[in-house]
């Protein structure tokens, strides 16, 4: 159990995310019911930026230092950080409101979202997931055999200025024991600390969201009918896949579209373009069959990619850039 972050009220960890890091710190990830992940939000407080010696006390007077509050009366205070006077401490627990009272602003019953939390060892950095009910407005389903991805809201804040605020709603795609995570709408919201601003546009990114929800539903159906040649798929692989994302995963992206299967280099100092790579076969992906050939599956390839790494951030940008990487396939191919 974390030092800092007790878990209370039936809420569960998940210990095998304990490999994850973000930015270098160690987190944790509890699900459970809004009330439940309500209570294991930290606090925080500034204080000056001080140093303290032989009775004499300096002050930096341009600097805070951002402290958590002990949990209970045997903790002590923890500095996890030192920001600008201008900044705004936007506290965990202020993102966590706001976005519930959206849900509930829009109709969404909270009793029924499952809330995800996914916080740093000193919980200096905070992503929370909101999964929306089992409700067909908030549901897509992708075959007769009960594979189907829900809405969610994503949210993500730091108290220390370490991350930029964001918020976003995406698809959860169920899938065995893992998620395949993509999300299509482009509308976001990210922002600075800084004095003036108020979080309550967490409704915007909802109300907006889910007005394009029907079209964006289309779109992959669009996706699911749109089949594609094997040498424009190669083509966007070895061009703007590998310039955005690198040889390595453009080559596993390759390998999974071919045979289903995750890979790993055989060869890692081989020469030669992503698609030419030679590949040891890992893991079957959940969800994809064995040879890709539509422009849903390989989204779901992109998404699978961002959700496998190990930290958090980059699981964030790669998340993020799915729709360009969507939007260059279609480039080659049309």
């Amino acid at each position: 159990m974390d030092q800092h972050i007790s878990i209370q009220m039936g809420s569960r960890s998940e210990d095998s995310d304990n490999h994850m890091i973000w930015m270098g710190s160690k987190v944790k990830k509890h699900t459970g019911r809004i009330v439940e992940i309500r209570s294991l939000l930290p606090n925080f407080y500034v204080k000056p930026f001080a140093i303290y010696s032989a009775g004499n006390c300096v002050i930096n007077p341009n600097l805070y230092t951002v402290v958590q509050t002990p949990a209970n009366q045997n903790e002590m205070e923890m500095p996890i950080g030192v920001v600008s006077k201008k900044y705004k401490l936007i506290q965990h627990y202020e993102v966590f409101d706001v976005a519930v009272n959206a849900m509930r602003g829009i109709g969404i019953d909270t009793e029924l979202v499952e809330a995800k939390l996914t916080i740093t060892e000193f919980g200096e950095r905070m992503a929370l997931s909101f999964l929306f009910p089992e409700d067909e407005s908030y549901s897509f389903s992708i075959d007769e055999n009960g594979d189907n991805m829900r809405l969610r809201l994503q949210c993500f804040n730091s108290v220390e200025g370490s991350a930029r605020f964001m918020a976003f709603l995406g698809w959860y795609r169920f899938v065995c024991s893992n998620g395949l995570i993509v999300g299509v709408t482009k509308l976001d919201f990210r922002k600075r600390h800084c004095i003036g601003w108020e979080i309550d546009d967490i409704g915007e990114v909802l109300s907006v969201g889910l007005s394009v929800i029907t079209e964006e539903v289309e779109l992959y159906r669009d996706w699911q009918q749109k089949e594609l040649v094997l040498e424009s798929i190669r083509q966007w692989v070895d061009g703007p896949l590998k310039d955005k994302w690198g040889v390595k995963l453009a080559a596993r992206t390759f390998h999974i579209i071919r045979t289903g299967m995750d890979a790993k280099f055989a060869k890692p100092f081989e020469k030669g373009w992503p698609s030419e790579k030679t590949m040891e076969p890992t893991r079957k992906v959940p969800g994809i069959p064995p040879e890709v050939h539509n422009a849903f599956d390989i989204s779901q390839v992109l998404s699978w990619l961002a959700k496998e790494k190990n930290d958090v951030q980059q699981q964030i940008e790669l998340m993020r850039d799915i729709p360009n990487m969507m939007d260059s396939l279609f480039g080659k191919v049309q």
